[in-house]
């Protein structure tokens, strides 16, 4: 897994590939596939502040992302949950970015950076966190939240354990309680899409 650093500011969006958006709409430049790849930006709030105004959000539109986490303008779904996530979802295009900032407080003359320097910065903090996570034996695929890394990957070690229970109901009792007493509906979720 890799992970690569996003910047969005003063008109301009990049990553730390040295990309920038040219020709192309922001929007479109975020979704462009990246597999095997975890992106990050350099500090989430003032990103998303940035692209709401050079997408030309209304004032409204901006207030109705920020109250209710999420906006529709076709045919983009846009999604933001401070300190955490923003996503941008259109059909057959998916995108979501996880905020480096949650994880390192930047000096305040930081802020001041040079956009490539921003997306360099979330990359390296990414790859921090993604190296203490696989560190932690947790193999996660977004750094949006450790604990949800952690929920994920303690999911995967019980079902499995479920599996090897070979229908000894006490052991599969026993298991299907931790999993309802612990996760709750993310057991069921589970165990639903483990079975498709």
């Amino acid at each position: 897994m890799r992970v690569l650093g996003y910047s969005i500011s003063g008109g301009t969006v990049l990553n730390s590939d040295g990309e920038v958006c040219k020709g192309m709409s922001y929007l479109e430049f975020l979704l462009q596939p990246k597999s095997g790849t975890i992106r990050m930006m350099y500090d989430l709030t003032e990103d998303v502040c940035s692209l709401c105004q050079m997408i030309k959000l209304s004032i409204g539109e901006m207030g109705t992302l920020i109250s209710d986490t999420k906006l529709h303008i076709p045919p983009y779904h846009l999604r933001y949950i401070p300190y955490k996530l923003f996503s941008i979802k259109r059909p057959r295009a998916f995108a979501y970015y996880a905020d480096a900032s949650q994880y390192v407080q930047y000096p305040e003359p930081d802020l001041t950076l040079e956009p490539s320097e921003r997306a360099r910065r979330a990359q390296e903090t990414g790859e921090k966190v993604y190296r203490v996570l696989t560190e932690l034996g947790i193999g996660a695929t977004s750094l949006v939240s450790p604990a949800r890394a952690y929920e994920k990957e303690q999911l995967k070690w019980l079902y499995n354990k479920r599996r090897e229970a070979n229908g000894d109901p006490v052991r599969m009792s026993i298991i299907e309680g931790i999993g309802q007493g612990i996760y709750g509906e993310s057991w069921k979720k589970y165990l639903e899409t483990a079975r498709a």
